[in-house]
């Protein structure tokens, strides 16, 4: 099967928002919200502004039927600077996701190299993320590390 790798556009946003869903639906323990419309259109509405004003960056693989069979996303984070960060910029990858009927064609290492070199072009240094079991081996062999560490808190 052939895929189309390319940037996302605003217009994206409602089938990147299903896909999205998608993806917390088969990762999360929890329920899904009891107002799924409005969750939805949430969704959808994050992604029209974060596309449209540059803070979020995706490329997608579009199948031969032009639905998308993967997503990838990459948000623009700030933080105070430091020395190896000096504009204190990084950038934070989630929503890789490759729906189940299309996965094992490469689609996510070929998303993840189309964030890692928009990102270099962009003059990111850093890039985080929280990889799943799954997607673990994909991003050591993309150079990642792992750290230990980690705290949050939700509040």
């Amino acid at each position: 099967m052939k895929y189309t790798i390319r940037k996302a556009v605003v217009s994206d946003a409602p089938d990147m928002a299903k896909l999205r869903i998608a993806m917390r639906l088969e990762r999360e323990t929890v329920p899904p919200p009891e107002d799924k419309e409005g969750f939805s259109v949430s969704m959808e509405n994050w992604f029209k502004q974060a596309l449209a004003d540059g803070s979020f960056i995706s490329f997608l693989a579009i199948a031969p039927d032009d639905s998308i069979a993967s997503m990838s996303g990459l948000c623009i984070e700030s933080h105070p600077p430091t020395h190896t960060l000096t504009d204190g910029r990084f950038g934070c990858i989630l929503n890789m996701y490759t729906s189940p009927d299309h996965r094992k064609h490469g689609l996510a290492g070929e998303l993840l190299r189309a964030l890692m070199d928009e990102a270099r072009k962009i003059g990111l240094k850093r890039l985080t993320l929280n990889a799943s079991v799954m997607g673990r081996p994909l991003y050591l062999k993309h150079g990642f590390q792992e750290l230990s560490g980690e705290m949050y808190c939700d509040l």
